[in-house]
């Protein structure tokens, strides 16, 4: 019979019919000999070459059925995440929490179902019968047949009693106080919310006649016709803009505006066209609104000195 070693092909050799006839023993012999034929059909016992070595399958590509006649696992089989070994020993428990059989302790009141902790949420049944004692919400529930005399309780019954209408007559006049209390409270409150108004508004008015300094400069230089400050400086309240200013030399004052909700900005010269004179005090109000803004320009370059107010109506 003819191996596949007949079949390599050396150099400058004419491959012929007969190559090709071999071949083809070639492969009916391989699979007649091997275990699984091209097909897919098993034709002789499948065997590892070293022992505990290799599976069958992963667990990301797993055969659909495995159908045999026995099985024989030197270890474990795990079914449905469980050792066949941790089935074989819950008894009348299937592993899916099923219950085929009674269930019953080894021994005579030693054993308990749940924990103080660890309780059941609900437990169904057709009967209970319980030997000693039965405690719902931590009290004891009365069996029948127990012995009741009523001498024993009639003291502590009127004891209750009694006591229980005392609490009633208390509770009445708690109900009537709490009732007035609740009155005298929803009249401090609005009391209370009148004189915040009224302090909010004085606030507010104080807060509006009060300068607000919006920017200021110290002895600056200031390049001609240059605005002083670095970014415009935006009026807060309706009223006026109040800028003092004292340059170090003759200089013309100009206010640059820019009033609300608008991106063009108007320069206009101060005092009447007239210079401001040198090392004075000279102070120029300005209306605006609020949300307008405004800057300050002089010409020629000086060193300058500048605070700008923002005062409300009066």
């Amino acid at each position: 019979m003819p191996t596949p070693e007949d079949l390599r092909v050396r150099h400058l050799q004419v491959v012929t019919k007969s190559w090709f006839d071999t071949l083809v023993d070639v492969l009916n012999d391989i699979q007649l000999r091997g275990a699984i034929d091209y097909y897919g059909y098993v034709r002789s016992d499948i065997l590892p070459v070293l022992d505990l070595v290799y599976n069958i399958g992963r667990t990301d590509l797993r055969f659909l059925g495995i159908f045999g006649g026995y099985g024989y696992f030197a270890y474990d089989v795990l079914v449905a995440g469980k050792k066949i070994s941790e089935i074989a020993v819950t008894g009348a428990y299937w592993y899916g929490g099923q219950v085929n059989y009674d269930v019953y302790p080894y021994d005579d009141c030693i054993l308990n179902m749940g924990l103080p902790d660890k309780r059941w949420k609900e437990v169904h049944s057709c009967a209970g019968f319980f030997s000693n004692t039965l405690q719902v919400q931590g009290k004891d529930v009365l069996k029948d047949g127990d012995p009741i005399n009523i001498a024993d309780i009639y003291d502590t019954a009127k004891g209750k009693i009694t006591q229980a209408v005392n609490d009633a007559y208390i509770t009445d006049y708690n109900a009537e106080i709490d009732a007035t209390l609740k009155d005298i409270k929803a009249n401090v409150d609005a009391k209370i919310s009148d004189v915040k108004a009224k302090v909010e508004d004085v606030y507010g008015r104080f807060d509006l006649f009060t300068p607000t300094l919006l920017g200021y400069v110290v002895n600056q230089s200031a390049s001609d016709f240059a605005d002083i400050f670095a970014s415009d400086l935006q009026a807060n309240k309706d009223g006026r803009i109040r800028a003092k200013i004292v340059v170090s030399v003759d200089a013309y004052a100009y206010i640059k505006f820019t009033p609300s909700g608008l991106t063009d900005t108007i320069v206009a010269v101060l005092n009447a066209k007239n210079p401001i004179p040198s090392d004075a005090w000279h102070e120029f109000d300005f209306t605006v609104m609020s949300g307008d803004k405004v800057n300050v320009r002089v010409s020629p370059s000086c060193t300058v000195t500048v605070f700008v107010y923002n005062i409300g109506n009066t």
